[in-house]
């Protein structure tokens, strides 16, 4: 028979609560940052520090030389601004205060009967809101279309218990309303489609005839600059700017 020996309690080393608690809270933050890590690395994101945006540009005066030719290129106006500006620099060996005072012109310049150019967009919008709105009442307010019926249309008039609502008086306007709402619809849609083709062609519609005309306008009036410089800076601005 073995004989048990009793375990001597005093030889045993009694861990501290506090201890135990304190490694406790320690590998649970170091747990925590571990997956906080893995969990970013999965994303495939970093979080930066803050070394790293101490220096972060705020605006394109702050980029450097590549940067900006890069946003340029892409047709960003503030790039080309810039573009233009340090150009204007090293051409004329002046400072950036100078360079901005040239850019005033060149702007300026740019910016030279574009109004009168811009009539046809102006035209456009007021006949399209125009005809917006003016189709709302000529579809379901009965004055409205008993006028226009009696000078334009000749229709007969339904009885008045078919026009007790919008819904029945435009019922019977859109008897004549929807062969000209109609034609209109398809008339834009076809001539979308032909924008479309001129685009696929290299036939440069309005908008984008009227900006290279202006982008060589803008280098015939500075030829001691970069011809390619002012008419990317002029085709990445907008008619009225």
């Amino acid at each position: 028979m073995f004989a048990l020996r009793p375990t001597s309690l005093a030889s045993s080393r009694p861990r501290s609560i506090t201890t135990m608690t304190t490694r406790t809270l320690f590998a649970r933050r170091r747990n925590n940052r571990l997956n906080a890590r893995r969990l970013q690395l999965q994303k495939g994101y970093r979080q930066p520090t803050l070394e790293q945006v101490a220096h972060m540009p705020r605006s394109p005066q702050e980029m450097d030389n590549q940067t900006i030719v890069a946003l340029a290129a892409m047709g960003d106006t503030r790039a080309n601004q810039e573009l233009v500006k340090r150009h204007v620099m090293t051409q004329d060996r002046v400072s950036y205060e100078e360079a901005t005072k040239v850019f005033e012109q060149i702007r300026m310049k740019n910016r030279e009967n574009m109004a009168l150019l811009a009539i046809p967009y102006h035209i456009g919008i007021a006949t399209a809101v125009s005809a917006g709105f003016l189709a709302i009442p000529m579809v379901f307010d009965l004055g409205t279309a008993k006028w226009f019926n009696t000078d334009y249309v000749t229709m007969d008039v339904p009885p008045p218990e078919d026009l007790e609502t919008m819904l029945e008086t435009g019922n019977w306007t859109w008897n004549w309303m929807e062969p000209p709402l109609g034609t209109i619809s398809f008339t834009l849609l076809a001539l979308q489609f032909s924008r479309a083709q001129m685009q696929n062609l290299g036939i440069k519609p309005y908008t984008e005839a009227v900006k290279s005309w202006r982008g060589r306008r803008l280098a015939q009036a500075f030829p001691q600059y970069d011809a390619n410089v002012l008419i990317q800076y002029s085709e990445s601005t907008d008619i009225v700017h």
